[in-house]
């Protein structure tokens, strides 16, 4: 064999950090083709490695899937936090900001984000890192809106708070994936919508928490 083609050939079956790589190539897929794409074979093929090579670290194509929808929730979760700290110390704002972004990653993230709450992805419990990675993100906005709240609203809320600010924005990221609203939207209009929906429920909310504290 060619020296070159023998280079060329170790490079192609021995990867460095290939949970990782195979990872990124999954997320590309569903990025660019949908999750039904998505296989062993097809990651395997675009990183450039043997087709048996992701069985060193995935048993399945569910596995695979888990991961990809774990890495969404990691990256959705880290653009809430980076969202919020933008607008440190102005608690509301912050999770007006969270809920922002939340439909924008939707909206810049179609694919991956359908694949997230998808019914294959469902039952998280199947997956530990998945399940970890959901309740986290959802943690950061649970986090937020306990922060925005005052005690009373709190303690009167409970578990609601936060699956509330929830079904507001996913609700409104999934009317506008599935162009409930009109046409599809690109991110500017997207975040403008959501600006003016977060604007209106958190009004509210505090309208409602001050009412509350004004009752004898």
């Amino acid at each position: 064999m060619h020296p070159t083609k023998r280079r060329r050939s170790r490079r192609r079956y021995h990867h460095g950090d290939l949970a990782n790589a195979l990872v990124a190539a999954a997320v590309d897929i569903v990025q660019s083709q949908g999750a039904g794409a998505l296989g062993l074979r097809a990651v395997a093929r675009k990183v450039g490695v043997s087709h048996m090579a992701p069985y060193n670290h995935f048993d399945d194509r569910a596995a695979l899937v888990a991961a990809v929808g774990a890495h969404g929730f990691r990256k959705l979760a880290r653009e809430i936090r980076e969202s919020a700290e933008q607008v440190a110390g102005r608690p509301a704002r912050q999770l007006q900001e969270a809920g922002i972004t939340y439909v924008r990653f939707a909206v810049a993230n179609p694919q991956l984000f359908r694949l997230m709450f998808s019914p294959e992805l469902a039952d998280k419990r199947a997956h530990p890192d998945l399940a970890t990675a959901a309740q986290q993100t959802f943690g950061v906005l649970e986090d937020l809106v306990e922060q925005s709240a005052g005690t009373d609203a709190r303690a009167q809320q409970g578990a609601m708070g936060p699956l509330v600010a929830w079904s507001l924005v996913h609700g409104l990221a999934v009317l506008l994936l599935d162009q409930q609203l009109g046409p599809p939207v690109d991110l500017q209009v997207a975040e403008q919508i959501a600006r003016g929906a977060t604007e209106a429920i958190w009004v509210g909310l505090a309208a409602t928490t001050r009412e509350r504290k004004s009752q004898p």
